[in-house]
């Protein structure tokens, strides 16, 4: 039924993964892309229509083109934090690779808050980021959902410094899908060298690595700036009912070179409040070293 999951963690590149992943001729993903959140747990505000709560995985494999012998790989990188999707991936009779891309916690946040406030433009402007690392410390998720304008964003920003404390999510998946199942890739090392981060995942699901030795690899879902909030918020809008093809992708080239600019400097505040996310993740990311073998020496 699946071959590989990439279950997380978000902001981790793994849009750009499972795109490598999906362009080799023997693997396909879902037929409306890279996230079905078809596991997510009970009422969480990501979950979509079709969901294992209302639906078998009779239906989930409806969601995949039929290509007979071909691989099949989902993306929800939500389900590293959720049980359902734990209970049920760790249960499929295909045994999928669960696969997660980890990052620097601290600079997974603030990448997560930028591409938020940016890329999405659900952010009220007034919250600052060290306000919001402040709050996310304290664990005053409400405080945090007040400035978010979008429900399913809310509930992920308002939990995102918890989220990245990797480790207590990792030995849950551990424990359940085995070691040998469970693969975990380096941020950093998968874009130093995503031929072999690719040839190494292809490998292990039964299909041909030698298709990356001349694949251009280029990134998706790079964080921006962009110059207005009201008109990206509009192009937004407009994107969403124009269907997919050459215009539409001519059109975001066109209006990402006008009206987005690269990311400015971080502010001192903004510094500071990474200088004390970056301590307090230290000891999680001493354990995740310890326990699965992660380089985190560059890391906050």
């Amino acid at each position: 039924m699946l071959n590989a999951c990439i279950i997380g963690a978000p902001r981790c590149g793994t849009s750009s993964l499972f795109r490598w992943l999906t362009a080799h001729p023997q693997i396909h993903g879902p037929t409306e892309g890279k996230e079905l959140f078809f596991f997510m747990d009970a009422g969480h505000p990501l979950v979509k229509e079709p969901n294992i709560h209302t639906d078998s995985l009779k239906s989930y494999s409806t969601l995949f083109p039929a290509e007979p012998g071909s691989r099949k790989v989902e993306g929800t990188t939500h389900y590293l934090f959720q049980e359902t999707a734990r209970s049920h991936l760790t249960r499929m009779e295909s045994e999928p690779l669960i696969v997660t891309v980890l990052r620097d916690p601290a600079e997974r946040v603030w990448s997560s808050f930028q591409y938020t406030r940016h890329n999405r433009a659900r952010v009220n402007p007034s919250l600052q980021f060290h306000q919001y690392v402040e709050w996310g410390l304290e664990g005053k998720y409400d405080s945090i959902r007040n400035y978010i304008s979008h429900p399913g964003s809310a509930y992920v920003l308002s939990r995102d410094v918890k989220y990245g404390q990797y480790i207590d999510y990792l030995r849950s998946w551990r424990e359940s899908v085995g070691k040998e199942q469970l693969v975990v890739v380096s941020f950093a090392e998968m874009i130093a060298d995503p031929k072999t981060t690719c040839r190494r995942l292809v490998s292990a699901v039964g299909v041909d690595p030698e298709f990356y030795d001349d694949f251009e690899f280029e990134a998706r879902n790079e964080t921006y700036t962009v110059s207005s909030r009201l008109l990206h918020s509009l192009a937004r809008s407009i994107g969403k009912r124009v269907p997919e093809g050459w215009l539409k992708r001519l059109a975001k080239r066109a209006y990402m070179a006008g009206a987005t600019m690269e990311q400015r400097t971080k502010s001192n505040e903004e510094e500071q409040a990474l200088k004390r996310l970056g301590e307090y993740y230290a000891p999680y990311n001493e354990r995740l070293a310890e326990e699965f073998d992660i380089d985190v020496s560059a890391w906050t």
